[in-house]
């Protein structure tokens, strides 16, 4: 990692940091952050922080954020709640050294996930540096990647969780497919979201429509594994979503 993007990410931490400290001193604003500092996830009343825990107890995500990374070929890979304050940390897979760690925060107006959430489309590029678009967006440079993947994950409401993303200093070379894939993973989250919300509502109709969600997913990965080399990263990806996707009729 770049010496410029340690420098903000301990910047952004500290300043973390420092407002969860200021809330110890004043309980009224969070009484969970009293609670022992090394697990404030599990006890705060930030929902956010209930998001994080929640995908933490999923446990296909760890290697399916690896398989994302040989996918895209992108050594950094997470899921991060987006919302119109914060950009948290949710799911990391970091070859990069970032650092970032689940239920840290960046600064949300230096992502491009703020433009995501309020756009709700996929952005992708290979080479920041020679994108007409991205060649002069302040993000990049600010971070030091030249790659980068990111695409909203919804609910079933319609609502926007946050996004699934991967970046690299290196360019890459993605085509349209392995794109779609790291979409198609993506819906596979926010499906297993609502079932996560959805668990002991064994009569109500929202389990049928995650059930169909998923059904749906399995499709589109099973299209894209026929599609793929059989030893290709895209065709693992894409196999590995279409068996996590199955569910019982």
């Amino acid at each position: 990692m770049s010496a410029a993007v340690r420098e903000l990410f301990d910047l952004v931490t500290a300043k973390v940091l420092s407002a969860r400290m200021a809330a110890l001193e004043n309980p009224v604003d969070d009484l969970a952050l009293t609670a022992p500092p090394l697990a404030p996830m599990l006890v705060s009343h930030d929902p956010r922080l209930a998001d994080v825990a929640a995908l933490l107890e999923l446990p296909a995500l760890p290697a399916l954020l690896e398989l994302a990374s040989r996918l895209t070929g992108m050594r950094f890979v997470a899921v991060a709640r987006v919302t119109a304050e914060r950009w948290t940390a949710c799911a990391v897979h970091d070859l990069l050294g970032f650092g970032l760690q689940p239920g840290q925060d960046l600064v949300l107006e230096t992502t491009i996930c703020d433009e995501i959430r309020q756009h709700h489309h996929t952005v992708q590029f290979d080479h920041a540096s020679a994108d007409p678009v991205f060649s002069t967006h302040p993000t990049p440079a600010m971070y030091g990647f030249e790659s980068y993947l990111s695409v909203p994950m919804f609910r079933r409401d319609g609502s926007l969780f946050g996004t699934l993303c991967a970046l690299d200093p290196n360019p890459s070379q993605l085509d349209a497919v392995s794109v779609r894939c790291f979409e198609v993973l993506a819906a596979w989250i926010g499906a297993q979201l609502e079932l996560e919300d959805t668990q002991g509502n064994i009569e109500g109709q929202a389990p049928q429509t995650v059930r169909a969600a998923l059904a749906a997913v399995a499709e589109q990965a099973a299209r894209i594994a026929a599609s793929a080399a059989p030893t290709s990263a895209l065709h693992d990806t894409a196999k590995r979503i279409e068996a996590l996707s199955q569910v019982e009729r």
